[in-house]
């Protein structure tokens, strides 16, 4: 089985490989609609609450440098709004930038309590956190049959949750809207039975994530922090986070949740290329071809200064649809950018597939 590779987008927008489509063979994981249960909720998020920071005991200059962290951040959202389709990826950089730095300097003020922090917010996402987070399954050590097992304990347990027959999808829609007292259920369900696929050393392991127990109140503050609703916030905000979040579930190769993500910050940034192109690639990715050719296509429609690799997830995605006429135009159009713009291994890879369509005339 040939293994895909695709490019990455990286804060700073480095585009690397593009493999060669395979129809037969993708890397992708089981549909995990569950992930709308499990919120690990960011620094950011955690100390804007007053429960929280009052549990954290922090100092009057340390709460003072948290407020000057986040209003910083704030002004730079505020001077760099997405909406303009001619510096759409530009802005992304600089909100991005602005939101490390904003973190850094939060932690920094924390100093040792930004340890307490991190244990809200591991406590809130529950031992369920291991299928959706690359970083925990490192640190855990979970072996691929663990995430096996553990993706259909938190399948299992969401079906049960949301009902069964054929509108099951919108019912488990509905109970994922549901917030607080819905990933708490979640929780409950599920932890016991993710503990019993844990060794003892991973056991110790978690209980060192998550340390004491934090009191009932603050982790309903902390679950109710992912169920927001997009029409809470301002919606180059709202897409945004969206946007951000699409890339950790991309990155958990939860693709079918990244789309919907996406898509989701499209209805919010309609004139936003880097979203519609960023939609393709997931797209790709969950094996939705023709939705990742439109989203593809609309992108290079909308950014009229041709972004390199627009081009190279229209090609793929045509040719993984069975479009060969759309996938030859579009790849001979990533060969005319040239390596430098598109980068090495996608200029290489479009050339093998345009010999290999050309072939087959």
């Amino acid at each position: 089985m040939v293994r895909t590779s695709w490019m990455r987008f990286l804060p700073a927008l480095v585009v690397v490989a593009w493999a060669a489509p395979n129809l037969l063979g993708q890397d992708r994981a089981p549909r995990a609609t569950y992930s709308s249960l499990i919120y690990w909720a960011p620094t950011s998020q955690l100390v804007a609450q007053e429960d929280i920071l009052r549990d954290l005991k922090l100092t009057a200059d340390q709460q003072e440098s948290v407020r000057k962290a986040q209003a910083e951040y704030q002004q730079v959202i505020a001077a760099n709004p997405l909406g303009n389709r001619q510096n759409s990826i530009e802005v992304l950089q600089k909100q991005q930038e602005a939101a490390r730095k904003r973190d850094d300097a939060i932690r920094a003020a924390l100093g040792d309590k930004a340890k307490r922090l991190d244990q809200i917010a591991a406590q809130s996402a529950g031992l369920a956190a291991f299928v959706t987070r690359v970083e925990l399954r490192q640190q855990l050590r979970i072996t691929d049959e663990q995430l096996a097992k553990g993706r259909e304990i938190l399948d299992a347990a969401y079906k049960e949750m949301s009902g069964a027959g054929p509108d099951r999808s919108q019912r488990a829609a509905t109970a994922g809207a549901r917030g607080a007292e819905t990933r708490t259920v979640f929780v409950e369900k599920t932890t016991p039975k993710l503990l019993e696929l844990l060794t003892d050393e991973q056991k110790k392991r978690w209980q060192d994530t998550v340390g004491e127990a934090v009191p009932a109140a603050i982790l309903v503050k902390a679950r109710t922090l992912g169920s927001f609703g997009t029409g809470t916030l301002p919606p180059q905000i709202a897409s945004s986070r969206l946007y951000q979040e699409a890339q950790a579930l991309e990155k958990s190769k939860d693709y079918p949740s990244a789309v919907k993500k996406m898509k989701e910050a499209i209805d919010l940034a309609p004139d936003n290329d880097l979203y519609r192109a960023y939609a393709s690639h997931v797209e790709r990715m969950a094996g939705s071809y023709g939705d990742g050719v439109e989203h593809a296509l609309q992108a290079i429609k909308i950014n009229e200064k041709k972004v390199g690799w627009y081009y190279a997830s229209a090609a793929f995605n045509a040719h993984a649809k069975g479009d060969r006429e759309l996938a030859r135009v579009y790849c001979k159009k990533v060969i005319d950018f040239g390596a430098e713009i598109v980068g090495q291994e996608n200029y290489d890879q479009a050339k093998k597939l345009l010999d290999e369509l050309e072939s087959k005339k």
